[in-house]
């Protein structure tokens, strides 16, 4: 062999050591490339999740009137039905889950009423439960929906009525400004709904002219309702939230327990105050408490109060989409 033959396979080795090189650096460069773009795509996805999830939950307050039934602790019983027209539309990040319209049902759980005289001024003599059915809400993703009653004024129907007549024959200026007042939503019933709801967390509401809409709670414990919160016993998450929700101390808790034998191994919440004016014109109190699981329960210092047809109420509704 002589030199220039060498020469020749020389110069071949080295160009073969050349080309491997620059394809095995090319092929590094590419799968970097490729592992930025997966990254990339990965992070996208990641932030796009979640902001889906802060879009996840929500929690509004909406109107409503009752229109079937009445919560009476000297009356009503375990199984007793009542049934709520919503006066607005329910929204969740500005899609309607529930519309104007809705009817909502409450089924009462627990009635009771304290034995004897009260210990101390102002303690609770009556208690009701009420579990509200949620409907099955709009749109087509799953949606889990709580809801709690955070405010309520009535007047009796009777007692506007007097006020009304005594407006009409032009005897006593109380009358007339009642009596103006159901009508036209403000005054005595407006500003009573308004200052219940301000107690509950400064939501205000404009209350109408108590009346009665009849509505059938046909089927209400079976169709059309979603999964609740309930059967889980877990507060709902988007009205925890809520700056009105309030944990309830030891003191109120042992106190309700004591008087009523009510025992949860769930928080309770403080969620608000209702008014009702009697026949007589007399008011009553009571005071609403919630485990945020689609229930109410219902407190008052008086044995014997009504809450029923035209009540005037707002509702806490909070939304978990799943």
């Amino acid at each position: 062999m002589n030199l220039r033959s060498i020469g020749k396979h020389g110069l071949c080795a080295v160009l073969i050591l050349l080309w491997t090189s620059f394809n095995s650096h090319v092929q590094a460069s590419g799968h970097a490339r490729s592992k930025v773009r997966t990254s990339g795509r990965r992070s996208f996805h990641s932030r796009t999740q979640a902001a889906g999830n802060a879009q996840a939950s929500s929690a509004t307050h909406v109107s409503a009137e009752m229109t079937k039934g009445k919560l009476n602790p000297a009356e009503s019983r375990e199984g007793d039905q009542v049934a709520l027209r919503l006066k607005d539309d329910v929204k969740s990040n500005g899609d309607v889950v529930l519309k104007k319209g809705t009817t909502i049902t409450g089924v009462v759980r627990n009635v009771k009423r304290a034995e004897g005289k009260s210990k101390a001024s102002g303690q609770a003599q009556s208690m009701m439960e009420v579990e509200w059915l949620a409907p099955a809400v709009q749109g087509r993703a799953s949606q889990q929906l709580s809801i709690a009653l955070q405010s309520v004024m009535q007047v009796n129907p009777i007692y506007a009525h007097e006020q009304e007549q005594s407006s009409t024959d032009g005897f006593g200026p109380v009358g007339g400004r009642a009596a103006s007042s159901a009508r036209s939503g403000g005054g005595l019933l407006g500003g009573a709904v308004s200052a219940t709801t301000d107690v509950a967390g400064g939501v205000t509401s404009t209350a109408g002219a108590a009346g009665s809409t009849a509505a059938g709670v046909s089927g209400a414990a079976s169709s059309g309702v979603t999964n609740s919160t309930r059967s889980s016993g877990q507060s709902n998450a988007a009205l925890l939230s809520m700056p009105s929700i309030v944990a309830v101390d030891q003191q109120t808790t042992a106190s309700l327990e004591n008087t009523f034998g009510m025992a949860s191994s769930t928080q309770l919440y403080k969620v608000g105050r209702g008014e009702m004016i009697t026949s007589g014109g007399s008011k009553q109190s009571v005071d609403i408490f919630s485990h945020l699981s689609n229930d109410t329960v219902i407190t008052s210092p008086s044995k014997d109060f009504e809450i029923s047809g035209g009540a005037q109420m707002q509702l806490l509704v909070g939304v978990d989409k799943r």
